[in-house]
């Protein structure tokens, strides 16, 4: 057995298938509104998840989502050998996905766990816990760190309970297949690593959110205990967002400059443009895009590079690969068939 390696902060106690969360997402809000709660600073959560897991030398950054301007989440792939470790106790939830088959024994909280996982298991463990990992083969992992707040912000907005009357249990080693399906499309905009994915992201943490709460929760919140939202954006509402839309589409545009604009919280932001527009706004900023797209290519006046700076895009990469997959074909021969 390897030596075991102590995080600085070990002594400091203080420190569905997707489809089924969007439905919630979608079409589904609580009874009240919280109040307005201050989303962490983009990188806040990655400070807290990189001291205390990168501790040993074993675990090795493949990449992270530092930068991205991710909210309330950090993300972050790795490739770790064996090792036997004691982690510090973090205030954000620990979601633990191996992209490949592992050996794991795990001790949290005092209660002991092992056994041999397959890829996608699903290993959570809440805020405030104490966690010791023993690795036994080399593996490729996906953490995910998740602020708090943002779950409770979900329970609230959704069925008017808080994470004080339904805290999340700790999960070791669980078959889910729709919550490594979240996690995997986390993975795959993580890999992806341009700017253009803060609104995307918005969906997917909510998404998870909406799992976490219905399947992990000490007293799982029953679906049925969800209710219908049929109200929509005002009309003054909608005006001011496709404004806003129209005059920053080149930009890195954040759900909360949204929900601010219209007086909501992001998650209600977010459920009332659904029933207003009919899709999410992460969809409808990337149909906007790709439709001042075509007509700058019809043009012909700006460069396949202008346009994917002047549409939003991080690159020219990026926009040839969402362009060729949404419309069937590249932007050049979109340009000479016209």
């Amino acid at each position: 057995m390897q030596r075991l390696q102590m995080s600085d902060h070990e002594k400091d106690p203080s420190f569905l298938r997707p489809g089924t969360a969007e439905a919630f997402l979608a079409g589904t809000a609580g009874v009240g509104r919280p109040p307005a709660r201050q989303a962490a600073n983009d990188d806040a959560v990655g400070d807290v998840a990189s001291r205390i897991l990168f501790v040993s030398e074993a675990i090795a950054p493949v990449v992270d989502s530092r930068g991205l301007g991710w909210s309330d989440v950090f993300a972050t792939r790795v490739q770790e050998a064996p090792h036997n470790t004691i982690y510090g106790v973090t205030s954000v939830y620990w979601v633990t996905m191996p992209l490949t088959p592992s050996i794991v024994s795990r001790r949290l909280n005092g209660e002991d766990q092992e056994g041999a996982q397959n890829a996608f298991a699903i290993n959570i463990a809440a805020p405030n816990s104490r966690k010791v990992v023993e690795l036994g083969a080399e593996t490729e992992l996906l953490h995910f760190f998740l602020n708090p707040g943002l779950v409770d912000e979900i329970a609230s907005e959704l069925a008017d309970r808080t994470l004080r009357d339904v805290p999340l249990r700790p999960v070791f080693n669980a078959a889910d297949t729709e919550l490594s399906e979240l996690l995997g499309s986390i993975k795959r905009t993580l890999a992806a690593g341009h700017g253009g994915s803060r609104l995307k992201m918005d969906y997917l943490s909510r998404a998870l959110c909406v799992d976490l709460l219905t399947r992990y929760a000490m007293e799982p919140i029953p679906t049925s205990g969800f209710r219908p939202m049929l109200e929509g954006l005002s009309a003054r509402q909608i005006a001011l967002v496709q404004d806003y839309l129209h005059c920053h589409l080149a930009t890195d545009i954040r759900i909360d400059d949204l929900a601010s604009l219209c007086g909501v919280s992001r998650t209600a932001f977010s459920n009332r443009f659904r029933v207003s527009k009919g899709v999410s706004p992460y969809q409808y900023v990337m149909e906007l895009r790709l439709e001042k797209a075509k007509r700058l290519l019809g043009e012909g006046r700006m460069s396949i590079a202008e346009i994917a700076f002047a549409c939003g895009f991080s690159d020219q990469a990026h926009f040839t690969t969402v362009f060729g997959r949404r419309t069937g074909y590249r932007p050049l021969e979109y340009r000479n068939r016209r």
